[in-house]
């Protein structure tokens, strides 16, 4: 997987988390933003797109992710804020 990013951006991967059940995975970004991937879709190993983006879901840099459960997980930030995410309900 390739975080896409316009080129003036300087935009890159810090910390990537995967479900229990292996089929799911949360990438977080140096500018705030989450790609939640299908790990289990059909030549997911080829190309992975995004299930969805969560764009500014933080203020700051996310460093770390944790899956804490089917379809949850939590994400820290330098903006000192642990938040946590829902598969079901993208928020």
């Amino acid at each position: 997987f390739l975080v896409p990013r316009a080129p003036e951006e300087d935009d890159r991967p810090l910390c990537v988390c995967v479900a229990p059940d292996g089929k799911s995975a949360a990438v977080c970004t140096d500018t705030a933003r989450i790609f939640l991937l299908d790990l289990s879709a059909p030549g997911a190993s080829e190309q992975l797109e995004p299930l969805w983006v969560k764009e500014a879901a933080h203020e700051d840099r996310i460093v770390c992710c944790q899956w804490l459960g089917e379809d949850c997980f939590a994400t820290g930030s330098e903006d000192g804020f642990v938040r946590k995410w829902s598969t079901k309900t993208r928020d």
